[in-house]
């Protein structure tokens, strides 16, 4: 009787170290929106053309990946640089205010095997990456750079972040 609670035990802790509490990590990636029109100054400015073709290059390199949700501000340019990705998951796009990101950072970081698309401005999408306690490959993003994706993976114990330019 001894052993078989023995072996019972054994078998108990291996399930649990095995699978309760092992999960994939989350996944984040972090895009800043694609090119806006600079001559239009107006708070809400189109896309230009280089803006649309970039569109078209990130759609092609997430082209393999689902998202669970998908973050954006409310201006059309940030919109439209994953609307066609938030399509292919079947989602809806989730607003944030540009300046008030950190609920909907701390909300994502408690998720587990999950992948969230974040779309910002250069001067939010740092920090977003430094409160999840990752260090980013660069201190900040210049004015005309639009062509960095972040990926932001999340383990149980560390964050690991990786700079694609693309």
């Amino acid at each position: 009787m001894v052993r078989i609670t023995r072996i019972l035990c054994v078998l108990f802790l291996f399930i649990i170290l095995n699978f309760g509490c092992s999960y994939d990590p989350t996944i984040i990636y972090f895009v800043r929106h694609a090119e806006k029109d600079l001559s239009d100054t107006t708070e809400n400015p189109p896309l230009t053309q280089e803006g649309k073709n970039r569109i078209e290059i990130l759609n092609a390199l997430l082209k393999n990946y689902s998202f669970d949700g998908v973050y954006s501000t409310k201006y059309d340019r940030n919109i439209q640089t994953v609307l066609p990705i938030a399509r292919k998951s079947n989602q809806e796009i989730r607003i944030y205010e540009w300046y008030d990101w950190y609920e909907m950072i701390d909300e994502i970081a408690q998720t587990k095997s999950k992948n969230f698309l974040i779309c910002g401005h250069g001067d939010n999408l740092i920090p977003m990456i430094e409160r999840l306690k990752g260090l980013s490959p660069i201190p900040e993003l210049g004015h005309h750079e639009h062509d960095k994706l972040f990926r932001v993976t999340l383990y149980a114990d560390s964050t690991a972040v990786e700079m694609i330019t693309y």
